[in-house]
């Protein structure tokens, strides 16, 4: 291994540092991204040189955590792409071999402190086709890191000879910006540490929503919640207040969240995303970006809009202090308040502002698909994400993990 320069972990790895256990004993899974792709058989022999080279170009893929610091090595060994060979296998039994691949991904206790924190097992099947399982660690990459890294390896793959511009910034560059920015960040503490002392607790997942302990599975269930045209009037109508379309979604959950629970003021955990502000090139840089806005609702206004319009006025408030994310919150209320996790068991996510470039926006859709992608964090057992479908409905995601895989 070459040698590494280190770096304190980002909020959000401290969050799944802490959630793991005991810090001595790093194997604990639970913080991982997974992902399973359909390819054509053409580009197996270039699939393992393909991932060699996202290696080399994301110096992201080349980080491990020791001593509670993440650090990037510069040289690792040549990584060696698991294949398995299921051509000539009965179909039922390739189906068993490929559950099966997934169930040691899900529940392999891969240590944090030994590259590579993830893993590509690729599956060779009679139809000509390959299907490409992979697991990352949430310490390496959130989820706009994973389609940028798909972007990349589709591309190599498509073009083996072609060479990919080389990235104006790395995940090394990020770390020091973060540096920076944590020095100037003094306002922010103080403010969150005010607000700390009133915050109400929690919203936490309804009772049995979660699965067995120790079921090690990952449940989704989609909820349609308004059609195409009558989400776009909905729109119209709160561009004219000046509400987004993330706002007014986040206000209709509160109201929900409300009346199941019976409970007016409540904590809503809302998940979002925050590279560098002074690196545009950041946006292009796999990572784990991840952060957390602890949202106080108080239940205030009379009507829908007023309650939506309060809600729109806390969070530019409490924007204007992100240099102390709600994850760094979390372990100051865990530590001077107790009874609060380090990381959140239910959280919220929008993505009504963010939509990923697909063959609708002329990127020609290719040989390959993905056929499904997900994330498994210790200690979270729901997360709410609320989506436009691709006939442009409004729908509710939700996804129900495990809290302990065996």
């Amino acid at each position: 291994m070459g040698e590494a320069a280190a770096w304190p972990l980002t909020d959000v790895q401290a969050a799944y540092w802490l959630a793991r256990g005991d810090p001595d004993c790093p194997g604990i899974p639970g913080t991982n991204l997974f992902a399973e792709y359909d390819l054509p058989g053409a580009w197996l022999p270039f699939l393992q040189h393909a991932v060699r080279r996202l290696i080399d170009r994301h110096d992201a893929l080349r980080v491990v955590v020791t001593g509670g610091l993440q650090r990037v090595l510069e040289e690792v060994p040549r990584y060696r792409l698991e294949m398995v060979d299921l051509r000539g296998v009965p179909s039922g039994e390739a189906e068993a071999r490929l559950e099966a691949t997934w169930a040691r991904l899900r529940h392999d206790a891969a240590p944090v402190d030994r590259w590579p924190l993830f893993q590509f097992v690729a599956h060779a099947l009679d139809d000509g086709r390959v299907r490409l399982l992979v697991r990352i660690d949430k310490f390496l990459a959130d989820g706009e890191s994973r389609l940028l890294l798909e972007r990349d390896l589709f591309a190599m793959l498509a073009e083996p000879a072609a060479r990919l511009p080389a990235p104006d910034v790395s995940y090394a560059g990020c770390l020091d910006a973060a540096r920076r920015a944590e020095r100037s960040a003094a306002g922010s503490r103080a403010y969150w540490r005010g607000r700390a002392r009133g915050l109400p607790p929690l919203l936490l997942p309804p009772a049995g929503a979660a699965p067995a302990r120790g079921a090690g599975r990952t449940a989704f269930r989609a909820h349609p919640l308004l059609p195409a045209d009558r989400w776009r009037r909905v729109r119209a109508r709160a561009g004219a207040q000046r509400l987004t379309p993330s706002m007014v979604a986040i206000a209709a959950l509160a109201d929900a969240a409300a009346e199941i629970s019976g409970r007016t003021c409540f904590t809503l955990p809302l998940l979002g995303m925050q590279r560098p502000p002074d690196l545009p090139a950041a946006q292009k840089v796999i990572g784990n970006f991840t952060t957390l806005h602890l949202l106080e609702v108080t239940g205030a206004g009379a009507t829908f809009a007023d309650r939506a319009a309060g809600l729109r006025r806390r969070v530019l408030t409490d924007m204007e202090h992100q240099g102390h994310s709600g994850y760094r919150l979390l372990r100051d209320l865990h530590r001077t308040r107790g009874g609060w996790p380090v990381v959140p068991p239910l959280t919220v996510a929008t993505t009504l502002e963010y939509r990923q470039r697909t063959a609708r926006d002329g990127e020609p859709a290719g040989p390959h698909r993905v056929l499904k992608a997900s994330a498994h964090i210790r200690g979270e057992l729901s997360v709410l994400t609320v989506s436009e479908g691709p006939d442009g409905s409004l729908r509710l995601r939700c996804q129900v993990v495990d809290e302990a895989p065996p």
